[in-house]
């Protein structure tokens, strides 16, 4: 006979403790946010790309239930560096207007 019921651990017994869900896209999304804001000073369509990639996965893993700051942090460096990038093509297509505007009748 099992002196647990419902194969329960007794109580006051510590619960094993694993991995947070979400942990690993909480830490691709932080990487993804620090690599964003490096490409945007390169040809700025990868720090599009990667920027996009990174708040999806901060938002998966927010979803998932992972409440530590690494998702947050990922977001908020992907969204920066969405805007930023954002602003500087807008800034280098003003300027290529500006010093060649019969490029763009």
């Amino acid at each position: 006979m099992n002196q647990f019921p419902h194969d329960s651990p007794p109580t006051g017994a510590p619960m094993p403790v694993g991995p947070q869900p979400g942990h690993s896209l909480a830490i691709a999304s932080l990487v993804l946010g620090i690599l964003s804001l490096f490409f945007m000073f390169i040809p700025m369509f990868p720090a599009f790309i990667v920027a996009i990639v990174g708040i999806v996965l901060a938002i998966a893993a927010r979803k998932r239930g992972n409440t530590s700051g690494m998702a947050t942090a990922g977001l908020v460096c992907s969204i920066i560096a969405l805007v930023l990038t954002g602003l500087v093509f807008v800034a280098c297509f003003m300027c290529a207007c500006a010093v060649a505007p019969w490029m763009w009748l």
